[in-house]
């Protein structure tokens, strides 16, 4: 199996700072564990490395926060109708 190599360097010019990369990369987590997809770091930043983040991080921020909303009210929701 190939090693992939992933450096500090390669991660951070594809975002304008440290701050965005940590933040989309928890956020890409985050989503991976909603979808009960098992990962672990070096999967993680490879993903973030062939999918960098499209946009900017208050886009990420703004979506991640709606869809919260979003499962809250459906979680209500099913509570309601128990």
């Amino acid at each position: 199996m190939k090693e992939i190599k992933l450096t500090n360097e390669m991660l951070t010019k594809l975002f304008r700072n440290n701050f965005e990369l940590a933040m989309y990369a928890i956020e890409i987590g985050r989503r991976y564990i909603r979808a009960g997809k098992e990962f672990t770091l070096t999967s993680l930043l490879k993903e973030v490395q062939d999918h960098p983040m499209k946009g900017s991080i208050e886009d990420l921020l703004k979506e991640a926060e709606e869809a919260k909303v979003s499962r809250d009210a459906a979680e209500r929701a099913g509570e309601d109708a128990a």
